[in-house]
């Protein structure tokens, strides 16, 4: 069995700037936007001239080291899909350890084909992914999963030296999260789709119709009003801490 030696940690930036990463990628400006205001944040491969600059690492918001452990996913976007591998390539860690996880949230949430090893979406699926990760990055902030080793390995040279570490994944600590994860999106497909109705009726009725729609739509901008309100501190961190302003 090959040994194990300590590796030195690589580790992001002090100032790492999401925005900046996101500049790098040639995608178009509106997914580019999408990306920026994420909860996560993202590496780029080493650039390899003769391939477009789409593809990209993702990693938990609050991540320090550049390592498996804190990854989500490896993801490649193109002009009509989305594909997500757990990692790319022989070199660094072979596993991610958010992917379980995103898998799991994916299966409730999202349609996607599974081949060879990459899980394929359509593009228009990007902002519920993009939830999805702001998701587990909150779950991992929170405190609310566990990284736990499992007893499959990957070997990594390090000084010439080939080693085995351990496969790590996160788990939540208490599955309900997972159900009440999906109650809030769920939640909010409802209170869209109450909001989409209430505005038509808005638009074409008359009378008794036109007041009543008037007052449920004015009792749903208070609400989200007060949402957006309450959140205001995190918002105003994002924008300080990623140079940008939303």
């Amino acid at each position: 069995m090959n040994k194990q030696i300590k590796e030195e940690k690589n580790c992001f930036l002090r100032d790492y700037s999401l925005q900046k990463e996101v500049e790098k990628l040639d995608l178009s400006e509106k997914i580019r936007a999408q990306l920026n205001l994420a909860n996560i944040r993202i590496l780029l491969p080493k650039k390899d001239i003769s391939k477009k600059n789409n593809r990209f690492n993702v990693f938990v918001s609050e991540a320090l080291e550049i390592s498996g452990e804190y990854r989500i996913c490896y993801l490649e976007i193109d002009e009509y899909d989305i594909k997500i591998a757990e990692f790319k390539g022989a070199r660094g860690d072979r596993y991610s350890g958010f992917y379980k996880m995103l898998v799991a949230f994916l299966d409730g949430q999202v349609e996607y084909k599974n081949e060879k090893n990459k899980l394929i979406l359509k593009i228009q699926e990007l902002e519920r992914l993009l939830n999805i990760f702001n998701d587990i990055s909150c779950l991992y902030k929170d405190g609310k999963c566990e990284v736990r080793s499992t007893a499959k390995t990957f070997t990594k040279k390090i000084g010439g030296e080939s080693c085995e570490y351990p496969i790590k994944y996160y788990e939540l600590i208490d599955n309900k999260i997972g159900k009440e994860l999906d109650v809030i999106h769920k939640t909010w497909i409802d209170i869209r789709t109450e909001i989409e109705e209430q505005c038509k009726v808005l638009i074409e009725g008359t009378g008794d119709q036109f007041v009543s729609a008037y007052k449920e739509i004015q009792q749903m901008k208070q609400y989200l009003e007060k949402i957006l309100n309450d959140n205001n501190e995190r918002k105003l961190a994002l924008e300080k801490n990623r140079g940008i302003q939303f």
